[in-house]
């Protein structure tokens, strides 16, 4: 029995040292996306920043998407056609504000941000089944890291 305690202590002590923390996270969705899907976190705000870059001929448009991360419920995964597939991060019963607005190439607000209800809020990635997979799991992990109970969405 006393090898079983040191077993599962050691366990806890590995899961608890190597898993990633919110700013690793964050970093590695930006970095497996190619940079077109960076996360930033405002801790004074609690705001949830979703940057999307999209190339547009010869310059590159910023689409953001303003987020209160406690209003997250679950989150689901989509998968699409033509290797398009989604995180979906399903807001609680009732819905949330989003604030969207474009950024231009100088990183300025361009036009007036607007603010929609919405009910859920995709990420939509051109990757593998296995990829999407990982991101999944990177924005279990994210809330976690914020604190906050989100559920995996494919499990209830």
């Amino acid at each position: 029995m006393t090898n079983f305690k040191i077993i599962v202590v050691f366990l806890l002590f590995l899961n608890v040292s190597f898993s990633q923390s919110l700013e690793e996270t964050i970093e590695w969705i930006g970095r497996n996306s190619s940079g077109r899907e960076q996360i930033e976190y405002d801790k004074n705000q609690n705001i949830l920043y979703f940057f999307s870059v999209r190339q547009a001929g010869n310059s590159q448009a910023t689409f953001v998407n303003e987020i209160n991360p406690v209003d997250v419920n679950s989150i689901s995964l989509k998968y699409g056609q033509d290797g398009w597939n989604s995180v979906k991060l399903n807001f609680k019963k009732g819905g949330t504000i989003v604030k969207k607005y474009y950024l231009n190439e100088n990183s300025d607000i361009e036009g007036e941000p607007s603010e929609t209800k919405m009910y859920g809020f995709d990420i939509s990635l051109n990757c593998s089944k296995e990829l999407i997979e990982k991101y999944k799991k990177a924005f279990l992990h994210l809330f976690k890291e914020l604190g906050i109970e989100v559920k995996d969405g494919d499990y209830f």
